[in-house]
């Protein structure tokens, strides 16, 4: 921070009037930076859009383009990306000395409390590097994350176990998640940690320090580990509180991932590096299962199945077979909701789309509604408007809800957990995707990243943003369902038809 803080200062105390190109997030942050340090600005310059943020003018960089003069200083306060985009859009900006903030700028100025500890911690944890696998007794992976973030782990886990048949697994996951394991025959502890998943991604870092050493003394203190592994990515703003868990774990060697596909990533995989013994880089898109198997393969260790697997009791069987009694055997699952509701397909395509279902294939289907509370009110509305279809919302256990899915022929919508799920037995999908068709494929939603894996999948993507913030970040960028619904309940149907008609084929 002290580097960016004086490189900024030295820019502005050499300029006359200072503007600043943005008046976003980073814009206001750069003001309320410069204004602390007695640094006035003469207001903010955007693309389009005139408006104020507290006293200061926000000018349309057109409009006052041709009053711009060389002792005059702008600061493009954006991400590096978008700092090219403005400079091709306006070459004549290119003859002002322009204050152009790095990656790593940015990363040490929005997450500064967090890198200013970095050092700290590996001077008083050092990792080691050597790595003698032969005396690996102890082995914890930390995976505090999602239902689908764990599904997508599941190759790691029983590849591990392959590798180190003899070690002590120990796995961290969050508390709802560790239903899902009490089957699983490749760890032998675990351990379910009972926060919020918000918690983990806050960017108070006396608040992530505080709450990791509360759950290292409650969960970790009375095993020595050899090796820790974190197979989720440790990328910006996307649970430091792993790389805290694996610190102050007390294991030495210490094994993550993060991608390097843009400049932000790369330069925070720089800062991150000295924590860790291995810090793998991503330099291509792939889907996730393969980005953590890397975890394996980068310490010359092997895997020979890269498929999901899940494990279920008998008790959760039984009860699945109780609620899907005596309906037709050709089931669809459908997942109503996602996650952010930017990624959920509206409940009003979801009834024309059952409708028409129903109408086409009678009685020979049946039409099971999935998800959790936040599913409650979608279902609602199919239920008072449709017969015959099965609402399981919110009304069966993370373990009940993989048992039946695995008891249907198909699931539709959503990518969220419930995706991930039908796909680790083997059931075919079709995901309706708020990730437009020219997004970045490493995108956090993106299907060739995050979609169904290895089984058949038909992927339903927009062609387009609805606007211009949704087309330049290539999936949609509201907070509510917005560009998904470009998707046409007839799209939907005639994927789901062309793999119904190939199961009635098969029998």
């Amino acid at each position: 921070m002290s580097s960016f803080l004086e490189k900024i200062i030295a820019y502005t105390d050499k300029k006359k009037n200072i503007y600043i190109y943005g008046a976003g997030k980073y814009g206001r942050a750069i003001y309320e930076l410069l204004k602390e340090n007695e640094v006035q600005t003469a207001g903010f310059l955007v693309s389009e859009k005139n408006g104020v943020y507290k006293d200061e003018p926000i000018y349309e960089i057109c409009d006052i383009l041709h009053k711009l003069r060389s002792e005059d200083g702008i600061v493009l306060a954006m991400k590096v990306e978008y700092q090219h985009e403005v400079l091709m859009n306006f070459p004549q900006l290119q003859q002002w000395d322009v204050f152009c903030p790095s990656a790593k700028d940015w990363l040490l100025f929005t997450h500064r409390y967090f890198f200013e500890n970095i050092a700290r911690l590996t001077n008083k944890y050092p990792p080691c590097k050597s790595l003698v696998k032969e005396e690996w007794k102890n082995i914890l992976i930390v995976r505090l994350d999602l239902i689908g973030d764990f599904v997508v782990t599941t190759p790691f886990i029983r590849e591990l176990r392959r590798n180190f048949p003899k070690a002590n697994i120990t796995l961290v996951v969050r508390k709802e998640i560790k239903c899902m394991l009490s089957n699983c025959p490749y760890i032998d502890d675990v351990i379910g940690v009972e926060y919020s998943v918000t918690d983990f991604y806050s960017r108070d870092y006396v608040y992530l320090e505080k709450t990791t050493k509360e759950i290292t003394n409650k969960y970790l203190n009375n095993k020595v580990y050899d090796v820790v592994f974190l197979p989720r990515f440790i990328g910006i703003d996307d649970l430091f509180m792993n790389v805290l868990l694996a610190v102050y774990s007390g294991a030495a060697i210490r094994i993550a991932r993060q991608d390097t596909m843009t400049s932000a990533s790369t330069a925070c995989a720089d800062l991150l590096a000295p924590l860790f013994t291995v810090l793998v880089r991503h330099v291509k898109p792939q889907h996730e299962v393969k980005q953590i198997l890397e975890l394996l393969t980068a310490i010359d260790l092997s895997y020979v199945n890269d498929r999901n697997e899940l494990w279920l009791s008998l008790d959760d069987d039984e009860i699945a077979e109780k609620l899907l009694n005596k309906l037709p055997e050709l089931r669809i699952a459908i997942g109503l909701v996602s996650r952010d509701e930017n990624r959920t397909w509206g409940k009003e395509k979801y009834y024309l789309l059952i409708k028409k279902l129903q109408r086409i294939y009678g009685k020979n289907i049946s039409i099971i509604l999935m998800g959790g509370i936040d599913a409650v009110y979608a279902a609602r509305y199919i239920i008072d408007r449709t017969k015959g279809v099965v609402d399981l919302t919110q009304k069966t256990s993370i373990s009940v809800a993989s048992a039946v899915l695995s008891k249907c022929n198909m699931y539709v919508g959503a990518n969220t957990g419930l995706l991930h799920i039908a796909s680790a037995f083997g059931k075919k999908i079709v995901e309706i995707s708020a990730h437009l068709q020219n997004g970045n494929p490493n995108g956090g939603i993106a299907p060739q990243r995050f979609g169904a894996w290895r089984v058949p999948c038909i992927t339903l993507q927009p062609k387009h943003g609805l606007d211009q913030e949704c087309e330049r970040a290539g999936y949609c960028q509201k907070k509510y369902s917005h560009c998904i619904n470009q998707i046409s309940v007839e799209e939907v149907f005639d994927a789901v038809k062309q793999m119904l008609d190939n199961e009635i084929q098969k029998e």
